[in-house]
């Protein structure tokens, strides 16, 4: 069974020579398909875009580099846990936290550094996370954020905060995602992975600590502010 989850009818092809880079970011999201077989198990597909409408970049980097970005990205993944997961425990909560519900769900794919697919009571949602922006694509830890991610979220349980609206014009649920009491879309943005989003209307109960987050991670020049490309160890002199 096919679902796909898609925008305007749109010709890429004919509109590529019209986008920014700030639509390029944006049109990333565009068109998504999932499959599913007969029995129900999630099988994700090889590429879920359209010429220029992947939601991944194509990269021409040598093995090795990738290899050294995984690396860095489980080093930045360990200090997220290890070191800066602890003082966020049990502090995003609002003034009325009774009136707050955490839905469960169980995430099959990671999209990118704000998208992700989850599975809740048996059905597959797309899940766009709130105050989070992905980095410019030309950004050196561009590909770092997106294998960090995939370190926090890939195959785990998580918790799920909608705001008081409910999707976006795709369909796609907005959310605050949490892993352990530990709100991701702070993490991101606390590490120079992600950049903090626009305050939007019905989308504000954490925008302030978002930002906050967010100016931290530039001020402390973490990441994508540090303005130098992710470091990692070549086989030069390993003998």
């Amino acid at each position: 069974m096919n679902t796909r989850l898609q925008g305007p009818d749109n010709d890429p092809e004919n509109d590529r020579s019209r986008r920014t880079n700030e639509d390029e970011i944006d049109l990333r999201y565009r068109y998504y398909e999932l499959d599913e077989d007969e029995s129900g198990d999630y099988d994700p597909p090889e590429r879920r875009a359209y010429d220029g409408w992947s939601t991944e970049k194509k990269s021409d980097s040598p093995w090795w580099v990738k290899a050294g970005i995984a690396i860095v990205s489980i080093l930045i993944v360990l200090g997220l846990v290890a070191g800066l997961a602890g003082p966020f425990l049990g502090s995003f909560g609002s003034d009325e936290p009774e009136r707050i519900e955490y839905v469960p769900a169980q995430v099959v794919e990671v999209v990118d550094v704000r998208t992700i697919i989850v599975d809740i009571d048996g059905e597959l949602a797309t899940v766009r996370y709130i105050g989070v922006e992905p980095l410019p694509l030309e950004s050196a830890w561009y590909d770092v954020g997106i294998l960090a991610h995939q370190q926090l979220v890939g195959n785990s349980e998580v918790l799920l905060e909608a705001d008081e609206v409910d999707t976006d014009d795709f369909g796609r649920l907005l959310r605050y995602v949490y892993v352990d009491r530990a709100m991701i879309n702070g993490l991101l943005l606390r590490n120079g992975i992600a950049l903090p989003g626009e305050e939007r209307d019905g989308l504000h109960r954490h925008h302030a600590n978002l930002q906050t987050w967010g100016e931290a991670a530039r001020f402390e020049q973490r990441g994508h502010w540090s303005g130098a490309p992710p470091r990692f160890v070549t086989d030069e002199g390993i003998n």
